[in-house]
């Protein structure tokens, strides 16, 4: 609440100052999130009473970038959203790029498409991923919205038409789904968490979560652990090989689940190396 961010604020300038620190005024801000009833209840209090921080008023905003990842007031699941969005020129921009390498005549001998297989997942994919391990809660939108980007990056590149199955180029070209990816990266983070010193603060809030049921990372990795067959890794260690392996086995599960469906998909053959 409005009480407990004015005490915080005089924390934080206190501790700056005996560090010899200044924060700025531009770049110290806030953001409101919650239910909409909650946001007018902050606005109202905040109204007669702006929020200061050491000798200057803070500012509202509706989202900042915090170490590569956008914070928006719609809550979680809208800041990995907004994310993915922030990307999408940049990575569509080097989608055609590489198309227009992989038609050089000297990189046939290489093999163009092993080639442009290569440049998606070794940077484009971690472009995409960066920080997803901290998207907390309900991400469906924006592993769909990573999905579309992945099949635009495909089509391009095959010179295929969009009326091609999407499950026919996954299959193809091996373009795991990023739901599957994320879920790898928020095991991934959790289990670097685990391996911190009790004095680590990421260690620390993650004991806490633990200790009182908080949603956060536990909980996410709980519920993949689940969906997986795995032990749940908050009790459980487990290996990096292990953990993808178990991904890519339910994955191209449910990948042969959709194909068996039926129709002119039926035939597909999926390349799982």
């Amino acid at each position: 609440d409005v009480r407990r961010a004015r005490n915080h604020n005089i924390r934080m300038e206190e501790m700056l100052s005996e560090k010899l620190l200044e924060a700025h005024s531009d770049k110290t801000v806030y953001i409101v999130m919650g239910p909409s009833s909650y946001k007018k209840k902050v606005r109202e209090e905040l109204k007669d009473s702006l929020l200061v921080f050491g000798s200057f008023n803070m500012k509202e905003k509706e989202s900042e970038k915090y170490f590569g990842q956008i914070i928006h007031s719609g809550g979680m699941e809208k800041s990995s959203l907004i994310t993915v969005q922030e990307k999408i020129g940049r990575i569509k921009g080097a989608t055609l790029e590489i198309k227009s390498i992989i038609e050089e005549f000297t990189m046939q001998s290489l093999g163009s498409l092993v080639s442009a297989w290569i440049l998606w997942e070794k940077a484009l994919v971690p472009c995409l991923l960066s920080g997803s391990g901290a998207w907390l809660g309900d991400c469906t939108k924006a592993a769909d919205l990573c999905d579309e980007i992945q099949l635009y990056f495909w089509r391009k590149v095959l010179a295929v038409p969009i009326s091609t199955p999407k499950i026919a180029i996954q299959a193809e070209m091996n373009a795991v789904s990023f739901k599957w990816r994320i879920w790898l990266q928020k095991c991934l983070l959790l289990r670097r968490i685990k391996m911190k010193d009790e004095t680590a603060l990421a260690k620390k809030v993650y004991s806490e979560s633990i200790k009182y049921g908080w949603p956060g990372l536990a909980r996410d990795v709980k519920n993949i652990c689940l969906k997986i067959g795995i032990p749940d890794l908050n009790y459980h260690d487990n290996t990096k090989v292990n953990i993808k392996k178990a991904i890519r086995a339910n994955y191209f599960s449910c990948l042969k689940t959709e194909i068996s469906k039926g129709g002119k998909l039926s035939d597909i053959t999926i390349n799982n190396d």
